[in-house]
């Protein structure tokens, strides 16, 4: 997970939405339990967007609103 983060931002392009994304894909990829504590442990479960309604949320609340529409798309898709 950090080597790919950590690659991504040294590319020295766009590197905040770059490592981002990199991260995010790596996270995703690799799981949870990947993803080093230094990275998660300053967070605090807390995230600020520019996203209207989602100023000032917990990440923890975002990750269940994903798990859900994730759940909802399976069960759509084995229904057809």
């Amino acid at each position: 997970y950090a080597a790919t983060a950590g690659l991504a931002v040294m590319a020295c392009l766009d590197t905040d939405s770059i490592g981002a994304t990199a991260g995010a894909w790596a996270g995703a990829f690799l799981g949870y339990e990947a993803i080093p504590a230094r990275f998660i442990d300053p967070l605090r479960d807390h995230v600020r967007s520019a996203v209207f309604g989602f100023g000032d949320t917990s990440i923890s609340n975002l990750v269940d609103r994903t798990s859900r529409v994730i759940d909802s798309l399976k069960s759509q898709t084995s229904s057809e």
